[in-house]
């Protein structure tokens, strides 16, 4: 047998077609792995013969033989390759479940993963590297490394990937939502990198569920990879449509009543300013025992509607111009979340309609930051009579205005709101011209008070992040 040898198509975009599925079975027969050693058929002497269509490189496995890429028939040797790199890898196992973004990339385009057994993947510095060289898929990445990474899906998550490259992967959120299993055992939903342009639904679930971002660091929105967006406003609905129209244009409509733990995710709705009908959410949480940890929400008006129950957001980051944090009927605790105002407007606008406290916003540790000018954003501004809203131990830089607080319009019926502030600092934090209607209090706001006494041994909550 002559120097180990295998054959790559030249066309890399080639897509391997499941007609000729069936040759690979007899062509398999003639693949071994021994001694560390691919080998394969000998070629012919014609083939041997022709030079010109060889183009050789060293191959980190086959033991000093080469690879050669040849011009042939090119989906069938794609499929030829997703075999040979699987006797390649002795692990297999461990290459589909690394990411494809910091392993390998396709030479050859992505079989139908879920449809065959034939993985193309494969890395593109076997090209440039020498034999001792060892790919990602079989060595550690110190970058992206250590315990607040997030790079591998769990056993048994439904896995998203754009690309479609990891095996038994959906390519968008929808689809791998839509596959769930609605039981009442705890579900993760484990996404890869890329930007995914969808409206994602996630339904009334039987069963607690987690969101996971792939990321090298959990415990923070800045190294975040995954990220959802959807452009709509209100002015893209029909006038007709009466009821829920918030939640319609929401890029992520979440309805689960189950609890739902989301990791290291960015979400957007880039609709910009629009002058009429000018809403456009993000994130409409509509239901309770929500916790958002490491996510990024951006948008201009109307980012994130914290509409309903118990929610929790830490170590997050909120974007927006007019009214981008606002509910009615939710108790909400911002723990350690950077709010950036992105032009003039309005924090928070909270729809707390009676004195039973249906609803309330607190910010803990939070910063206030700005792109928009000094003095051009307030904290919040109340949407029905009985706002309540409270900043706490939180900086506040000079974007924020400092009468602090605002009325609705020109609608002054401020007797019964409840804007509170304590221990805060910067220079947005000054309360020598605040509104009348605004407060200071002698003792920050505890977490029990929003979340209940025993918020610290519920599913929904990680208390690692507060």
């Amino acid at each position: 047998m002559s120097s180990p040898s295998v054959v790559f198509e030249k066309n890399k975009n080639a897509r391997p077609d499941p007609a000729v599925t069936a040759r690979i079975a007899d062509e398999a027969k003639h693949l071994s792995y021994e001694s560390g050693m691919l080998m394969m058929e000998e070629e012919t002497e014609d083939e041997a013969e022709d030079e010109s269509s060889h183009v050789p490189f060293l191959s980190p496995y086959a033991g000093g033989g080469y690879f050669y890429e040849r011009d042939c028939y090119a989906q069938y040797y794609a499929t030829i390759e997703g075999i040979l790199l699987d006797r390649i890898l002795r692990n297999k196992q461990l290459l589909k479940t690394l990411p494809k973004s910091t392993v390998c990339v396709t030479v050859t385009g992505t079989p139908g993963i879920g449809k065959s057994v034939f993985y193309a993947y494969f890395c593109d510095r076997f090209l440039h590297e020498h034999d001792s060289y060892v790919p990602h898929a079989l060595s550690t990445d110190t970058t992206c490394s250590g315990p607040n990474a997030r790079t591998v899906p769990p056993p048994g998550a439904i896995v998203v990937d754009i690309t479609g490259t990891y095996n038994g992967s959906y390519q968008t959120m929808a689809e791998g939502m839509a596959y769930l299993p609605n039981t009442t055992e705890e579900h993760t939903v484990f996404v890869f990198p890329g930007v995914y342009q969808e409206q994602v639904l996630i339904p009334k679930l039987a069963g607690p569920l987690v969101l996971q971002g792939y990321t090298c660091d959990t415990t923070s929105y800045a190294d975040n990879k995954v990220t959802i967006t959807h452009t709509m406003a209100q002015r893209d609905l029909p006038l007709e449509i009466k009821n829920g129209r918030n939640d319609l244009i929401s890029t992520m409509r979440l309805k689960s009543r189950s609890g739902v733990k989301m990791y290291n995710m960015n979400v957007a709705n880039p609709a910009g300013p629009i002058e009429n009908l000018g809403q456009a959410v993000a994130v409409y949480v509509d239901a309770t025992n929500y916790g958002f940890y490491g996510c990024n929400f951006t948008g201009y008006q109307d980012t994130l509607c914290a509409h309903r129950g118990r929610q929790l957001y830490a170590r997050s980051f909120i974007s927006g111009t007019v009214d981008f944090i606002f509910g009615m009927r939710a108790k909400a605790w911002f723990e350690s979340c950077d709010i950036e105002s992105v032009g003039e407007g309005y924090i928070t606008a909270n729809g707390n309609s009676n004195s039973t406290i249906e609803s309330q916003y607190v910010f803990n540790r939070a910063r206030v930051l700005g792109s928009s000018g000094n003095g051009s954003t307030y904290l919040g501004r109340p949407w029905r009579p009985y706002a309540r809203v409270v900043w706490q131990n939180s900086e506040l830089s000079d974007v924020v205005n400092p009468k602090g607080w605002s009325t609705w319009n020109k609608d002054n019926n401020t007797a019964n709101v409840y804007f509170k502030e304590f221990n805060n600092s910067g220079p947005g934090s000054a309360t020598d011209q605040r509104v009348p209607f605004s407060g200071q209090l002698n003792a920050s706001v505890t977490i029990t008070e929003i979340l209940g006494e025993s918020y610290e041994s519920e599913w929904w909550v990680d208390p690692t992040f507060l």
